[in-house]
């Protein structure tokens, strides 16, 4: 399944993308490669486990990351645009069901 979101904000590119990393990418070394697994619980008996994977970083353009969790595999492409009067930040996600 693939889907997008379109976001216009009326902000500062750089304060945008820093607020950007800070709440929405778990993996603040931001190397490509890199790897983060993180865990929510969701009650007292599941716990679930989640890996981040920084693909590609092209700031203050583009970060593309991988999320999974159990079977599911989410490819996240972030996309941040000016022009002249506002900002937009583009989400292109693919969402995969894993096969066994």
């Amino acid at each position: 399944m693939k889907y997008q979101c379109k976001v216009i904000i009326n902000a500062n590119l750089e304060k945008v993308i820093e607020l950007f990393l800070e709440h929405m990418v778990q993996n603040k070394e931001l190397k490509v490669g890199n790897e983060t697994i993180f865990s929510y619980d969701i009650n007292e008996h599941h716990v679930l486990v989640m890996k981040e994977t920084i693909e590609s970083i092209n700031l203050p353009y583009e970060i593309v990351t991988i999320y999974e969790v159990e079977d599911v595999w989410n490819r996240c492409v972030n996309r941040f645009k000016r022009d002249k009067i506002k900002l937009s930040i583009q989400w292109k996600l693919s969402l995969f069901l894993k096969t066994v």
